[in-house]
């Protein structure tokens, strides 16, 4: 019968393909980790380009909401200095008459378009084609 001899050199050859098996697998899977982190770093580095875009948009408005303001400020402070009141309203209001005075009661009577007058009950029907 025949014996099947293992040298020591075969099984040198059998671990070193298997080493570098490994190591081939190991390269690639370093390759691939690379190469998602590189695209990783180009999104991260885009945003950041955007965001600057941002921030100088919103800056550039800042600036001209100020200058707005100011011009609005100097323009209140001209208006201040040429004599005219700021605290006169630009309409005048008149304040609703109080209830208990005859105002208010001739003011009830002599207005016959009101809806739910004293006497009148509450959820009646008015026709306001009148």
């Amino acid at each position: 019968m025949a014996s099947l001899a293992v040298t020591p050199s075969a099984t040198r050859y059998g671990s070193t393909q298997r080493a570098l098996a490994q190591a081939r697998r190991a390269a690639e899977q370093a390759q691939q980790t690379a190469s998602t982190q590189q695209a990783q770093a180009r999104d991260a580095w885009k945003t950041v380009e955007r965001a600057e875009a941002d921030a100088r948009t919103a800056d550039a408005r800042s600036s001209q909401s100020t200058a707005k303001s100011e011009q609005a400020q100097q323009t209140l402070a001209a208006l201040g200095n040429s004599g005219q009141s700021q605290s006169r309203p630009l309409t005048s209001v008149k304040a609703a008459p109080d209830k208990a005075t005859p105002e208010y009661a001739a003011m009830r009577s002599n207005n016959s378009s009101l809806i739910n007058k004293p006497t009148q009950r509450l959820g009646v029907l008015v026709n306001a084609m009148a």
